[in-house]
């Protein structure tokens, strides 16, 4: 900086923060969320993994969260990611899982 200072006289820099905080999460072993996800999902090894998300904020605000999806976090968010073609296969079948749950939940509630 002093360098461009000897070359510019009036640089400078100014910090500022564009984005709040990112709200720390962790889904509790014996929340309402973890337990819907264990009934609806064949794997149930729940890990954790350091990345952000808007997880924290829900969670903040009231609503039980947890991080789910197809694929390893070791494949994401990285040059080449990727998504095994059985890894989706198994999210779709968590997905239709939890629309039969609730959808036979609601229809039970109703008669």
């Amino acid at each position: 900086m002093q360098e461009l200072k000897k070359i510019f006289p009036d640089f400078e820099i100014e910090t500022k923060e564009i984005h709040p905080p990112v709200t720390p999460f962790d889904s509790k072993v014996d929340s309402d969320i973890v337990k819907l996800i264990s009934k609806i999902n064949a794997n149930t090894n729940f890990g954790t993994v350091a990345y952000a998300s808007e997880a924290g904020q829900y969670n903040e605000a009231g609503l039980q969260s947890i991080i789910c999806g197809p694929g390893s976090i070791d494949q994401a968010h990285r040059a080449n990611e990727f998504i095994a073609k059985e890894e989706l296969i198994k999210y779709v079948e968590l997905l239709h899982n939890l629309m039969h749950l609730f959808s036979s939940e609601t229809i039970m509630k109703e008669l």
